[in-house]
């Protein structure tokens, strides 16, 4: 998913995670929009990948993921 495009790592819950962010391939040619994904760790163990637009900022993204739940 990087594919040449720089990670960085992150703290989600207080675990490492990964955010990178990535062009949007179905924007308009011309169209620089990217698309930020985040690939993080539930504490007891799930991966979750969350996805957000541009339009967030990075500390929007990391503090929405900091929200994430999972119900099993």
């Amino acid at each position: 998913m990087a594919d040449g495009n720089p990670v960085e790592p992150v703290t989600v819950n207080g675990l490492p995670a990964a955010l990178v962010p990535v062009a949007d391939h179905f924007a308009d040619q011309g169209d620089d929009r990217r698309t930020w994904y985040l690939g993080a760790q539930f504490a007891d163990g799930p991966l979750f990948l969350f996805q957000a637009p541009d339009t967030l900022s990075r500390e929007d993204v990391l503090a929405m993921a900091e929200q994430v739940t999972c119900t099993p």
